[in-house]
Parts: structure tokens; C-alpha cells; sequence
């Protein structure tokens, strides 16, 4: 059974239930407004559903909505959710998880501008492996088929998942942004309990603020993750920021973005090789200065490497006392 409603002019409202057994659910609109729940969640291996919202202005996806795109036997199938001139905000639930066997799905929020908030819970977990998140756009930005964001926020209460629950890589978790990226939330990309590797996050803006929580991509039996970050001119410190969650904006504040060291600290901790790949613009050179101690006292061996567009300034020790870190300056 497939669900397709179009109001290319108007608003589509949804405060009901959508629901079909491995089919598929599409809503186009000028507006769209889901409070209640849209599901195809598939019971019989290799029959998946896919949803697609898609919009030429706002998508508002409320705090009591449901959409779901899970499969009891095989891998999930995906959610994708694009406003095409406007807003994509997510305060509800979006599951495409594998939830007996397979891999999780791909679930896409995108927008001009992207906002998780409210409690939203976005989880494209798998029992064998773990699926994507894309927030505002793909890897570094340079997916053609994958829209990208101006700015995009993920609030301090969200959450973000891509796990290998039994066995299987962790997934991967991209949150981008062409100027302003603030993630506040906490991502997940970890390998299964029994076997299998962390996955890849990515949290990358041109103006950049990633709050005090460290994305999680370890594994219990494997090696942990990868954590990509992908502004300018970048200063690490060793002051917290102040998060923006009172009143969430999309706009960049300030030219140069600030990562607390604790943050990278944790992640090294972890066995998490974190970089940082700084572009340029303007009267941003692409810097990456390090303005307080990197000290990795925990785990296994991990990497940390700067990429800059322009100069690297060491200006606080790097170290470790527990396990190799490796460095690399570019």
C-alpha cells in the first residue's frame, strides 16, 4: 500500500495516523505540519517503505509526531524530509532502525535551514549495523544529491543515532552547514556489542560550535571511530561557551569558532581519531590555534590531525600518558 498526498500550493496537516505494512508514504506541500504519526514499518524481509516529506517552504515536525520507516526482518528503509526555501524543524521521533536483523536506514533532514529541538530523537540504529543521519547536508558538504543547509542546530535534549546494536560498524552522523553549524546534542555511531567498528561523525560549519559533549563512536569488540570537525578559523580553549538553547539562531555570531579542549580530551580518551579541517574565506585564513593543553590520559591509541588552510599555532603542550597519539600537522 503506498500513501501519496499533494497540495503544492497550500499546507499539508497531519494530526492522524498514516500507517502501511511495507509500503511507502510521500507528502509534498507548500507547508508541512505532522503532529501525529506516519509509519511503514515493514514485517516481511526485503519489503521496506520509504517516507518523503518534501516541501517548498517549512516542515514542522512536532513534538508528539512519530516517523517511522523500521523493519522487523532485514535492513530499515528511509525517511527523507527536505524543504526547499524554508525551515525543516524536528521536535518528535524519527526512527529507520533494523530492529531483528540488518542494517539501519538513512534518514535526511534538510533545508535551507535545519533544526532538531525539543527532546527530538533521530535514531537510524541496526541490529548488524548501523545506518546515516545527514543534518543539513553530506560529507564536507560536497554531495550534489544531498541539499545543503545555510545554518543548522541540534539542541542540548536531542539525540542522534546510528549503532550497531548487536554486531555490525557503527553508522555515520553528518551535521553540516554552508555557514553556521551549532550541535549541542548527543551523537552516536558505536560498533555492535559483539563485533564490529565505531562509525564516522561529522559536525562541520563554517562558524562552528559543537557545546560540551563529545560524540560517542566507540566499540565494545572493535576499534572506536572517527570524529571529523570542518570550520575556519578555529581557537581551542579551555572556557566553555555559552549554549545557545534559549533562544536557538541560525546566524553565525562570530567569525572565529571555539572548541573546548575537554571535548577533545574525552574523544581522544575514548580512542576516537579526531581532526580538524580548516577551510578559508575572507578574513578567515583558516588558523587552527591551540590556546590550551590537549592531554589524552585514558584508552587506546588514537590519532589527532590538523589540517589547516593556513597556520597551525601550537601555543599549549599536546600530550598523552595512556596508549600512543599520534599527531599530525598539516
Amino acid at each position: 500500500i503506498q500513501y501519496q498526498v499533494k497540495a503544492p500550493e497550500n499546507e499539508v496537516l497531519n494530526l492522524g495516523k498514516v500507517l502501511t505494512n511495507g509500503g511507502a508514504i510521500d507528502l509534498f506541500a507548500g507547508t508541512i505540519t505532522h503532529s501525529g504519526e506516519l509509519n511503514v514499518n515493514s514485517i516481511e524481509i526485503d519489503e521496506q517503505g520509504n517516507i518523503r516529506l518534501f516541501a517548498e517552504q517549512d516542515i514542522t515536525l512536532t513534538e508528539q509526531s512519530i516517523t517511522a520507516a523500521n523493519n522487523t526482518q532485514g535492513d530499515a528503509a528511509n525517511i527523507s524530509i527536505e524543504s526547499q526555501h524554508g525551515t525543516t524543524a524536528i521536535s518528535g521521533e524519527l526512527e529507520a532502525k533494523a530492529e531483528t536483523s540488518g542494517k539501519g536506514g538513512v534518514i535526511q533532514a534538510l533545508g535551507e535551514w535545519v533544526g532538531v529541538f525539543d527532546q527530538a530523537s533521530i535514531d537510524a540504529s541496526g541490529e548488524n549495523g548501523g545506518g546515516e543521519i545527514l543534518i543539513g547536508g553530506d560529507y564536507q558538504g560536497n554531495n550534489p544529491d544531498v541539499k545543503n543547509a545555510e545554518a543548522t542546530f541540534v539542541a542540548e535534549d536531542s539525540t542522534l543515532k546510528a549503532n550497531a546494536i548487536t554486531d555490525g560498524d557503527g553508522g555515520k552522523v553528518i551535521v553540516w552547514a554552508d555557514d553556521a553549524t551549532r550541535v549541542y546534542g548527543q551523537i552516536e555511531a558505536k560498533g555492535g556489542a559483539q563485533a564490529g567498528d565505531g562509525g564516522f561523525v561529522e559536525t562541520s560549519g563554517h562558524y562552528l560550535d559543537v557545546g560540551d559533549k563529545t560524540p560517542d563512536v566507540t566499540a565494545e569488540k572493535g576499534q572506536s571511530g572517527s570524529w571529523l570537525l570542518d570550520p575556519y578559523n578555529v581557537e581551542i580553549t579551555s572556557t566553555a561557551g555559552t549554549l545557545d538553547t534559549a533562544t536557538p539562531t541560525f546566524s553565525a555570531g562570530e567569525d572565529s569558532s571555539t572548541i573546548q579542549n575537554t571535548v577533545i580530551n574525552s574523544a581522544l580518551d575514548a580512542g576516537t581519531d579526531v581532526t580538524i579541517d580548516t577551510g578559508s574565506s575572507g578574513t578567515q585564513a583558516g588558523d587552527i590555534n591551540v590556546n590550551a593543553a590537549i592531554s589524552k590520559t585514558a584508552g587506546t591509541d588514537a590519532s589527532l590531525t590538523f589540517n589547516a588552510a593556513n597556520n597551525i599555532n601550537i601555543n599549549q603542550d599536546i600530550t598523552s600518558t595512556s596508549g600512543k597519539l599520534n599527531v599530525n600537522l598539516n
